[in-house]
């Protein structure tokens, strides 16, 4: 029998974050995520839980490239730790912005910058209520949000997203015994504005 082909970092990068929705789900899902440092969190651990065993990586959280600070930044260490403390630049796999109930405009363009500087997978994480019963106005921002994110995926082979959409989680049957929760995040969302 065939051994199984060895995939890159990269690919596994990608792998890890393609599989992130549903960890991410669960996460909120169990209380865990109430701002965007909660969903960083959230993703660093999936991404460490899943990439552990497959090589040394390390993920890290606001570093600097580049003249700009990416939320999440994941290298793949193949040589001597000094000599990639050295030059972390070089063991670059990816990086990742999350955007949490905002407007992902600017950490797409960060993420572009990245990209033109060195050719890593860059990845976008957008997480909101995505509900026209929490926030009707602010339901169609984020459908227009989700639109953004995915134009921005289409320029490019090696770019990636993750969409969280929280308000209506109570309903997957995976997720039904935390619903107490969810529903709770969700009539606490904001200022529940009915009229909108």
């Amino acid at each position: 029998m065939a051994a199984a082909p060895q995939l890159t970092p990269r690919e596994e990068l990608g792998n890890a974050l393609r599989s992130s929705l549903p960890a991410l789900e669960r996460a909120y899902a169990r209380g865990g995520i109430r701002s965007e440092s909660d969903l960083n969190y959230a993703l660093v651990n999936h991404l460490q839980r899943v990439l552990r065993g497959r090589g040394r990586w390390v993920i890290g959280a606001d570093h600097s490239l580049f003249g700009v600070r990416p939320d999440v930044a994941c290298y793949f260490v193949d040589c001597p730790f000094d000599e990639f403390l050295a030059s972390p630049e070089d063991r670059l796999v990816g990086v990742v912005e999350i955007k949490w109930a905002a407007s992902p405009r600017e950490d797409l363009a960060k993420l572009t910058r990245i990209q033109k500087r060195q050719g890593i997978l860059a990845w976008m994480v957008f997480g909101d209520h995505f509900s026209e019963s929490i926030h009707r106005r602010n339901y169609r921002a984020q459908l227009q949000r989700e639109q953004e994110v995915r134009n921005w995926l289409g320029v490019r082979p090696d770019r990636g997203y993750t969409i969280l959409k929280c308000g209506e989680l109570h309903q997957r049957p995976r997720l039904r015994q935390c619903a107490d929760v969810i529903q709770a995040y969700n009539s606490h969302w904001w200022d529940r504005d009915d009229l909108a």
